[in-house]
């Protein structure tokens, strides 16, 4: 299979979890896949993002949602892919890890890079 339609498929997976996902999210996903217990600020050194757009995006990939819904005003769920809770070596860091769910996805990811 070629690389492209490769990073189509994978592209395709994550589309299901969210037809709009964010780009930033996907980076997002996969460095937390790559590297369990990372630290928030260093996924903003490695995405480059600020302070607020990391919160919003780790609260979007967990079970919280920055947006509203449409229809109902309320906040929507996220996608309950990772984790954040406060890290054990340093109270005043969190870190971020794949929930079961988002082990799953990363293992289908995984699946369609290998092929």
């Amino acid at each position: 299979m070629q690389g492209v339609t490769k990073l189509r498929l994978v592209l395709d997976t994550f589309r299901r979890a969210d037809h709009d996902i964010p780009i930033l999210a996907i980076t997002t996903f996969l460095l937390i896949g790559g590297r369990t217990g990372i630290s928030l600020k260093e996924l903003e050194k490695q995405t480059g993002m600020s302070k607020s757009s990391s919160s919003r995006i780790t609260q979007y990939l967990s079970t919280k949602h920055w947006k509203k819904d449409k229809e109902t005003d309320e906040l929507r769920r996220g996608l309950d892919l990772i984790v954040v809770v406060q890290d054990p070596m340093d109270g005043r860091q969190s870190v971020c890890a794949l929930t079961t769910k988002g082990q799953r996805l990363l293992s289908e990811i995984n699946l369609i890079l290998e092929k």
